[in-house]
């Protein structure tokens, strides 16, 4: 009597466990498969710098809800995002925003563009947007530039995951959250610029505090000539001394030989300057040291 119970009890059981995998599935919205639709991208950027300029709005945030609906047959996802930092543009940490993208998850199918998923809740993303205007919403709404490639998952750590396939290779390399926010990608960053005269080093080490860039903690900076002001700012600037004095005499030595001794063969003269070290530079280890 027994083992007739169990045999009736096991295909119930069964059948209770089918039924509550079936309600959480449609109850989480867990995707079944997966449909995915093409088309053309209005807009290919190919570096960061390219996003940036092109941006109204630069934000990390996380995805706090989402809803997916129809519009004309088409599916798209609004998802309401919580600002965790502004790089670009005239909102505040902590603002929650909406975000109109191509795709979602309805019915237990996931709709994708190009192989791009909509954001997902509790994703954290870097986004680059531009305001959205058009009918599919009354609601003020951005949309992520490029459909998909002014919008990078991130991990924890800040590490980038889920790239997409057809970015482009400066997008592609950009690896961390230091990286899009210091706008360079992926690649290693230079150590030093060797400018050819302290006009362009003073000019360059302004925009690189602009910029963010420590000086010489990111990257040492050295000029030429030896100006008055390369001394005066700060840091103070390496530069190369040019004994100018010596010039014009030897230059004027040059000028009265010729005239007098005109068929005499060319001769090339090369003075020596002397390297000043101030404050814009650093050796290699050190300036790694300063700036981890």
């Amino acid at each position: 009597m027994s083992n007739f119970a169990i045999k009736i009890t096991i295909p119930r059981l069964l059948l209770l466990v089918l039924l509550a995998a079936v309600s959480i599935l449609y109850a989480f919205q867990i995707p079944i498969y997966t449909v995915n639709s093409h088309g053309e991208i209005s807009q290919y950027f190919s570096s960061i710098q390219e996003l940036n300029d092109q941006a109204d709005l630069i934000v990390l945030a996380e995805v706090q809800r989402t809803k997916s609906f129809k519009y004309k047959n088409m599916p798209f996802t609004i998802s309401t995002v919580s600002i965790s930092k502004v790089v670009k543009g005239n909102k505040n940490k902590q603002d929650t925003i909406q975000v109109l993208e191509t795709g979602g998850i309805m019915n237990n199918v996931e709709y994708t563009y190009e192989h791009s998923r909509a954001m997902r809740r509790n994703d954290k993303v870097a986004l680059y947007l531009a305001p959205y205007n058009g009918p599919i919403t009354q609601e003020e709404a951005y949309v992520v530039l490029g459909v998909y490639q002014g919008k990078l998952q991130y991990d924890e750590s800040g590490a980038i995951i889920g790239g997409h396939q057809h970015i482009s290779d400066d997008l592609k390399s950009v690896k961390s959250i230091e990286d899009l926010e210091s706008g360079r990608g992926g690649r290693p960053a230079p150590t030093a610029l060797v400018c050819a005269n302290d006009t362009i080093a003073l000019t360059a080490m302004q925009a690189l505090k602009e910029l963010g860039v420590k000086v010489p903690g990111d990257v040492s900076v050295t000029g030429f000539d030896n100006i008055e002001s390369s001394y005066q700012t700060s840091p103070a600037l390496t530069t190369v001394h040019v004994p100018k004095e010596s010039l014009g005499e030897r230059a004027v030595e040059r000028l009265l030989g010729r005239i007098e001794r005109k068929q005499t063969p060319m001769e090339k003269l090369l003075l020596s300057g002397e390297v000043f070290y101030r404050e814009s530079t650093a050796g290699p280890m050190t300036a790694q040291e300063q700036s981890s």
